[in-house]
């Protein structure tokens, strides 16, 4: 196994080793570091050991790994969430299993987290996950087979840790283990808050698809501090404000928002009042030192009296007083800015190294006398958040290309099985096309990252009318297969439109190819 080879045709890959077979060619999974493993923990970028681990064999491998001259951090204990014969039995405990590998100063591996979804029969998804990944309160928690037969006589360690794992009734997730860490990205930042799957898919709040759908490759960076802790000024027992990602209340790109809904626990109780509602969402190490530009989309839903803020509290380092006068200078030369749009930055220099960070809350400002009922109701929505380096407003041309169309592998099939689709060219019938489209995406200028393509948007135009644009899906390549799409009039010009949308969620080059309907020789006619 040649890792440096590899990391030198696939920059930025990481190889990870399963522990299945040993040194001497033998199936025997170690469950740990042992001799038998260790040649390809060495030459490799980290090792996934198997699920039937010990509590003891973390620490074992993080001793093991050090004096060999690696860290425990490359050395991932893998947890079956179905709990088949591992230790603390998985399903909603297998946070205890992590928390385990964490102590030991070791990392963990996941496997079969679809349980949340498979294991109830699909119901419930949204609650069951939620409390697989951030607990929840004892009474949510359905109850738990048994594990299978199959599994029965393996050595099952169950945790017997003997602490609290539930404050004032709060039962612990996978969040409450894992720590937080900085959201990637040195000098831009985007999201719009996309889980990768939904009820209906929408580009700029245009709804595309009105069916279920899954593609995590469209999955965005989801808040990474804890958007379910909200900070509510003045309290009211009478209130009850959620925040949590949400598809049906419709999205800006993708299929989810984050969400804020809010409702009267008992009518009579009320105090009408003006609520300030933060909510902390993200935190960077990011360089802003000549300054960014902030946007996001939001919206207020049910006319509510709402006011929704965006708040950025800069922290930064500096090497003298001199170099601090010039940051502000470029910054309006103030350490508080607010614009029109309804967004506020905190700016102070940072006493420590590791406090140069920066943080974005959202702040609501919301009248309760609008909550008229005892329902909750959807009070705002965020869709998405861009920041970008301030120098960078000047880049609004255009300047990417999509050329070199080509179809591969055709075939239309007509609906009423006749041999030949020149035979019924005197009576339109409907027809079934196939077809695998590729393309080159180019820039004309040196761009940078955040205008690089991040996905492709396909539609499908009839006789040239942009107006009635059919969806027919997303790709994350130069490449498309369509698989059956309906043609029910040949006699008019069939388009397949491609769309490039940059990492703002823009759209940065379109094009067009026809596709040819007459039978040639590439071509299939069943």
């Amino acid at each position: 196994m040649d890792s440096k080879k590899i990391h030198a045709e696939i920059p930025n890959s990481t190889i990870i080793w399963y522990d299945s077979l040993t040194a001497t060619g033998e199936i025997d999974r170690q469950n740990q570091l042992t001799d038998s493993n260790m040649l390809f923990f060495l030459n490799a970028d980290g090792i996934f050991f198997n699920n039937q681990w010990k509590k003891d064999y973390p620490e074992k491998t993080h001793k093991l790994a050090e004096q060999h001259g690696k860290t425990g951090i490359s050395a991932y204990f893998g947890t079956d969430v179905w709990g088949r014969g591992i230790y603390a039995d998985g399903g909603f405990n297998s946070y205890r299993a992590i928390k385990v590998a964490n102590a030991a100063k070791t990392s963990s591996a996941l496997f079969g987290i679809a349980w949340s979804y498979e294991y109830f029969n699909k119901i419930a998804f949204e609650k069951m996950d939620k409390l697989l990944w951030y607990g929840g309160m004892a009474e949510e928690y359905p109850p738990i087979l048994s594990p299978k037969p199959e599994f029965a006589e393996l050595d099952i360690e169950n945790c017997d840790e003997g602490e609290e794992d539930s404050l004032d009734g709060h039962a612990k997730g996978i969040a409450d283990i894992v720590p937080s860490h900085v959201t990637a990205g040195q000098n831009w930042f985007t999201t719009n808050f996309d889980r990768g799957f939904g009820e209906k898919i929408f580009y700029r709040g245009r709804e595309l698809l009105q069916q279920p759908w899954s593609h995590l490759s469209h999955q965005s960076i989801l808040p990474n501090l804890n958007y379910r802790e909200l900070d509510i000024y003045p309290e009211d027992s009478n209130i009850a404000i959620e925040c949590c990602l949400k598809g049906e209340y419709g999205a800006f790109n993708g299929g989810t928002v984050l969400a804020f809904t809010g409702q009267r626990l008992v009518h009579q109780e009320s105090n009408d009042t003006e609520l300030v509602v933060n909510l902390p969402i993200y935190k960077f190490e990011m360089n802003m030192d000549q300054g960014c530009t902030i946007r996001y989309v939001c919206k207020i839903l049910n006319m509510f009296d709402v006011r929704v803020n965006l708040n950025g509290y800069f922290m930064l380092k500096s090497r003298s007083y001199e170099e601090a006068q010039e940051f502000f200078r470029k910054w309006q030369n103030t350490d508080t800015l607010e614009n029109e749009e309804g967004f506020t930055a905190n700016v102070r220099i940072a006493s420590r190294p590791d406090e140069c960070t920066c943080m974005i809350d959202v702040c609501l400002n919301i009248n309760t006398a609008d909550f008229v009922d005892n329902k909750p109701h959807i009070i705002a929505s965020i869709g998405q958040i861009n920041i970008i380096p301030i120098i960078t407003n000047a880049l609004t041309v255009n300047t990417r290309i999509l050329s070199n169309f080509f179809w591969e592998d055709l075939h239309l099939q007509q609906s009423k099985g006749r041999d030949c689709l020149e035979k019924t060219l005197e009576k339109p019938q409907f027809y079934r096309f196939f077809g695998t489209l590729t393309w080159t995406d180019r820039s004309k200028t040196t761009t940078p990252a955040w205008k690089e393509t991040d996905f492709y948007i396909i539609y499908h135009v009839v006789d040239g009318d942009h107006e009635k644009r059919q969806f027919l899906g997303t790709a994350f390549c130069q490449k498309y297969r369509i698989t059956g799409l309906d043609i029910t009039d040949i006699t008019k010009t069939h388009l397949i439109a491609v769309e490039a949308i940059d990492r703002m969620g823009v759209v940065s080059a379109t094009n067009f190819i026809e596709i040819t309907l007459k039978s040639r020789n590439k071509h299939r006619a069943a």
